[in-house]
């Protein structure tokens, strides 16, 4: 029998791999173990999963935080001023869906108040540029920080991109 994390564990020995396509896990019960096996590689052994167990969660736990990272940011920088409205682009209890198509939208507006405004327009286009570019590098720096294992928390990145200054 194998941990409840049998699925991340075979997703992790297995990029790609596809439960109920390519193997079935089942839990009579008793605990967890692979039902069916239709991939080419030979079905790994229980043993072979509990050993490889601990690098496959310490991956999965790093993907979250960089992807915890990135909505993070996503959700901060909705409080971007749009250069037209001098408004935030969205709010940042938006779903993730609807932040993205309104940042689109003011990324349009922002490269024309750049391009074709007025002089105050051009500087906060310019201003929502910048800011926009202090977001992506915290997050890039965030990044680079998780895989070296010294950013292992959620707070820890909630305070990061709070710090972050928007306008």
């Amino acid at each position: 029998m194998i941990s409840k994390n049998a699925y991340h564990v075979l997703e992790y020995l297995y990029p790609g791999a596809h439960e109920r396509g390519e193997y079935t896990l089942r839990d009579d019960g008793q605990g967890i173990y692979i039902d069916s096996w239709n991939r080419l590689e030979p079905k790994p052994t229980d043993t072979e999963i509990r050993a490889v167990e601990p690098v496959a969660m310490a991956a999965k736990r790093e993907s979250d935080l960089i992807e915890y990272t990135e909505e993070r940011a996503l959700r901060h920088g909705a409080l971007i001023k749009d250069p037209e409205t001098d408004q935030p682009i969205a709010d940042p209890a938006d779903d993730l869906i609807h932040i993205r198509i309104k940042t689109n939208r003011a990324k349009v507006r922002t490269t024309n108040a750049r391009r074709r405004g007025n002089s105050e327009q051009k500087t906060k286009g310019q201003a929502a540029v910048d800011a926009e570019e202090r977001l992506f590098l915290a997050v890039y720096d965030l990044t680079v920080d998780i895989k070296a294992g010294t950013i292992t928390t959620e707070s820890e990145i909630d305070a990061a991109i709070a710090a972050v200054p928007l306008n």
